[in-house]
């Protein structure tokens, strides 16, 4: 079961669904395999949210085991039609071994063998007539001391948007870091205007 609620309470959109899984026994090496990590498994749903500042709740239940489990997050949806600039929310896929293909996950601990991407969007209204003007997206790595470990800014031309919205791919370098927790901070910025998101995540 999934709601959204606005920043009085009052519940936007809902949904609820039941679901069948399966959770083979993974591959020698794999993450069911790490003492104390659960088999991995993704469930997708979807709310149509109008642009604003919600609290998204899911709560799941097995019905075999009479187990429930909940979790809140807090969502932002910008004006993605009338904003002269905005930013999708950051989703991850990860991939172990490389040759194997980029599977969407709301984990956010890896291991140093996976391949981890951060992908985002960048839009200049999606129903807007003005001119596409070049963006600057700034890319950081903080460890947990507020350290930079990666400061670098990523050029967005004109001819990078599509339909005005650009895909933006950060690969994480978690091959490179020590164990630690870190936050990747994104700034786009055009002319004087900014829009940024934020992801934590941490290396084992």
């Amino acid at each position: 079961a999934i709601v959204a609620v606005d920043q009085t309470g009052r519940s936007v959109a809902s949904a609820r669904q039941t679901s069948t899984i399966t959770a083979p026994r993974p591959a020698a090496g794999g993450a069911a395999e790490v003492p104390g990590r659960a088999a991995e498994v993704n469930v997708q749903s979807r709310l149509e949210l109008p642009a604003g500042n919600f609290q998204v709740r899911v709560a799941v239940s097995d019905p075999a085991s009479g187990a429930v489990a909940s979790v809140f997050s807090d969502v932002t949806v910008p004006e993605f039609d009338r904003a002269p600039l905005s930013v999708s929310g950051v989703t991850v896929d990860v991939r172990s071994p490389p040759s194997a293909s980029p599977v969407p996950t709301t984990r956010r601990v890896f291991r140093r063998g996976e391949q981890v991407r951060a992908l985002l969007q960048i839009y200049q209204g999606t129903e807007r007539r003005d001119a596409i003007a070049p963006v600057s997206m700034r890319v950081q790595i903080l460890d947990a001391k507020g350290s930079a470990v990666r400061d670098q800014s990523l050029p967005f031309t004109e001819k990078t948007f599509t339909n005005r919205r650009a895909d933006c791919v950060i690969t994480l370098p978690v091959a490179n870091l020590p164990a630690g927790e870190y936050l990747l901070k994104l700034e786009a910025s055009l002319d004087r205007r900014t829009a940024g998101r934020a992801l934590r995540f941490a290396v084992e």
